[in-house]
């Protein structure tokens, strides 16, 4: 499904939702680790954010509900280029799409990431991303950031 990650200045990044289908409100923020999602994603010091992970490979080995940092994703959305369908650890428990579809995420994958794409955002994942992109534009002004579905 078409998703749409849109900034307070109405800059708009496209990709394709990986998880829930829900539009969210975040600060837009990025990590550059290479492993350790699951706990990014969990983590209290990212709560109400929409984490932009610059590794281009995100997903690899799944999740695990040992790791969790918190009962709950904290992220209000995730932003990644290329999310990993089907883990490779033996000991995974489901894909971080499923996962994210458990817990009501809204993430987004294979989206271009630029510098400089930092701010108030909105992420989206509908087919109504276009029709709502105004309405989330005056969103992100008022809030942080969101993702747009």
């Amino acid at each position: 499904m078409h998703a749409k990650l849109i900034l307070e200045d109405g800059t708009s990044y496209e990709g394709e939702s990986f998880g829930a289908t829900a539009d969210t409100i975040g600060e837009v923020v990025f990590n550059t680790s290479l492993t350790g999602y699951q706990e990014i994603a969990t983590d209290p010091s990212y709560r109400f954010q929409i984490v932009v992970m610059t590794y281009p490979h995100i997903g690899n080995y799944g999740v695990e509900n040992v790791v969790e940092q918190s009962e709950a994703p904290q992220v209000a959305g995730f932003v990644v280029r290329d999310a990993i369908d089907e883990p490779s650890n033996a000991h995974a428990q489901m894909s971080l799409g499923d996962y994210f579809t458990r817990t009501g995420i809204t993430p987004a994958a294979s989206v271009a990431q630029r510098d400089g794409a930092v701010g108030k955002g909105v992420p989206a994942s509908s087919g109504k991303a276009s029709a709502s992109a105004n309405r989330m534009r005056n969103m992100a002004v008022m809030i942080p950031a969101a993702i747009i579905r």
